[in-house]
């Protein structure tokens, strides 16, 4: 009963890939499955001008072979979303000023190791491992190509669990006009979808 119930859900299809999108994280704390989800973060909110999703809730990667029961290469089921995915978390949009973007970016560096957050392609910047408590410099930040303005205000939109704070991102917490979005798991099947 509970295969014939589930089986369908489960095999459905929610997308498509043309290669692997791996959840290993590379020696830059970068990966591919977190920049997807940001930035199918980022469009599930119009007017955001950044999201972010941390590396540690992509549990898996989506393969582009054929997997049990697929036709054919380069389809994304619903169990394999849900198994990159398995947390239930939602999704939320906020205020951030420049100045608490870049401390955003400061909190990925720790005396315990880095803990790099992916952004959507919406945000480009560089960093440092040489200058413990400044890492990132703010006149490298770019939003939508523009430069960061460390007294100007952005829209933010971030995973449910850092964006109230998971993960030590506590300036996240601090986000203001706050508006809570859908759960993760229907914003990145959307995206993919929509691709």
């Amino acid at each position: 009963w509970l295969e014939e119930t589930v089986g369908p859900i489960a095999m459905r299809e929610v997308g498509r890939i043309t290669a692997d999108v791996s959840n290993a994280v590379d020696a830059n704390g970068s990966q591919a499955a977190g920049y997807l989800v940001a930035d199918a973060i980022l469009a599930a909110f119009p007017g955001a001008d950044v999201a972010f999703h941390n590396h540690g809730s992509t549990r898996t990667t989506l393969r582009h072979a054929a997997g049990a029961g697929e036709p054919e290469d380069g389809i994304v089921t619903y169990r394999e979303l849900f198994d990159m995915l398995p947390f239930g978390n939602d999704t939320v949009v906020m205020t951030l000023t420049g100045a608490q973007l870049e401390t955003l970016l400061e909190q990925q560096f720790r005396g315990d190791g880095n803990n790099i957050l992916q952004p959507s392609a919406s945000l480009r910047y560089r960093w440092t491992d040489t200058t413990p408590g400044d890492h990132v410099d703010p006149a490298e930040v770019l939003v939508d190509g523009a430069p960061l303005d460390l007294a100007g205000t952005y829209r933010v939109a971030a995973n449910g669990y850092i964006g109230e704070g998971g993960a030590e991102f506590y300036e996240l917490a601090d986000g203001t006009e706050r508006v809570p979005g859908p759960p993760l798991l229907d914003v990145v099947e959307a995206y993919l979808g929509a691709a």
